[in-house]
């Protein structure tokens, strides 16, 4: 492994292991959907969200402020269902550029 992708798995592994502690708008995604909020602690909140769904969730990208709202009210256009939006356009854009998860955990 080169200086860089070993560089980019520690910071990686860093932020995760931050983010996933701290307040904030937090970033779930599950397949093809994201789901947007706000909360005092990101790893309960992905705990949470897990249970009764099927589905593998993935805490990908945490802010440190409360963008709840905003972003929804951005987002209309991609909204699916509840704080639930589909991961397209801009969205996708933006995840796949901030996301803490490791490039190889990314994809729909």
């Amino acid at each position: 492994m080169d200086l860089k992708a070993e560089m980019t798995n520690l910071a990686a592994r860093y932020w995760r292991e931050q983010d996933l502690k701290n307040t904030g708008t937090y970033f779930i995604k599950c397949h093809n959907f994201v789901k947007i909020g706000y909360g005092s602690d990101c790893r309960q909140r992905l705990i949470e969200c897990q249970v009764g769904n099927p589905y593998k969730l993935q805490l990908t990208l945490v802010l440190p402020s409360n963008f709840e709202y905003s972003l929804h009210a951005k987002l209309r256009d991609l909204h699916h269902q509840g704080d639930w939006h589909h991961i397209a356009g801009r969205l996708q854009d933006f995840l796949e550029k901030n996301s803490i998860l490791p490039p190889n955990e990314w994809g729909a």
